[in-house]
């Protein structure tokens, strides 16, 4: 491996142990959150478990981050949520502070907000959107390893 792809790597194994780290300080909060809960594709959560604890492990390979949020895969293209999701299985609840701070680095989305974690649930009352038309995909600043802050 060049000295510049070993540079590379100790930056995204830094940048993912920090993530981490950020996630589990989030997490602890969250246990006493009261407010709207934020869905998010399990499947989008797993690619970012996967780089951030498994991108700080210290082989020649860095495991990349997962890309923009994709919250699509829950939805109808009426917007509505498909049939048949299941919590934990499908999709799960973050706090605002943990959407906002995901949504900063990779943009993405849509937005799915809640007042209980569940997909088929209102809107909360009296929400309003904080990333709507703000949907982004932040892939090419990833790429290049400029991470918007």
């Amino acid at each position: 491996m060049t000295r510049r792809g070993r540079t590379f790597v100790n930056a995204e194994t830094k940048r993912s142990r920090a993530e981490e780290d950020l996630v589990l300080v989030c997490t602890d909060v969250l246990v006493t959150a009261q407010g709207n809960w934020y869905l998010v594709s399990d499947s989008w959560l797993a690619q970012w478990r996967n780089f951030a604890v498994r991108g700080s492990a210290s082989d020649d390979k860095p495991i990349e981050p997962p890309g923009a949020i994709c919250n699509q895969v829950l939805l109808k293209k009426n917007g509505k949520p498909k049939s048949g999701l299941l919590p934990i299985q499908h999709y799960r609840g973050i706090s605002k502070q943990l959407w906002d701070y995901f949504f900063s680095i990779y943009g993405g989305g849509p937005e799915i907000v809640r007042s209980e974690i569940d997909i088929y649930g209102p809107e909360p009352k009296n929400y309003v959107s904080t990333t709507q038309n703000k949907e982004t995909d932040h892939k090419e600043e990833l790429e290049s390893g400029f991470v918007k802050q």
